[in-house]
């Protein structure tokens, strides 16, 4: 933070950048805003029903493939394996 002033003598404080961001926050649309510290929380989005997928094209076994979403502050990954597991 010091170095920014020292740069930016007139540059916002922590406190009045915050309480900007509460106004701005304040004016959006309602949606489902998770705020959490990173790596506190796992969060996971099922896609639900999936179409088949053929598993082995040698043998033409077929499989429902089970897809998530799992997310965890700026970490994203997308995943796609076999139901219940």
């Amino acid at each position: 933070m010091g170095e920014y002033i020292g740069h930016r003598p007139d540059g916002l404080r922590y406190s009045r950048f915050c309480e900007l961001y509460r106004a701005f926050a304040a004016k959006l649309p309602v949606v489902m805003r998770l705020t959490h510290a990173a790596g506190e929380k796992l969060f996971v989005d099922y896609a639900g029903d999936t179409m088949p997928v053929i598993a082995n094209r040698l043998t033409g076994e077929w499989r429902n493939p089970t897809l998530a979403h799992l997310w965890a502050g700026h970490v994203d990954d997308a995943r796609a394996g076999r139901a219940g597991r």
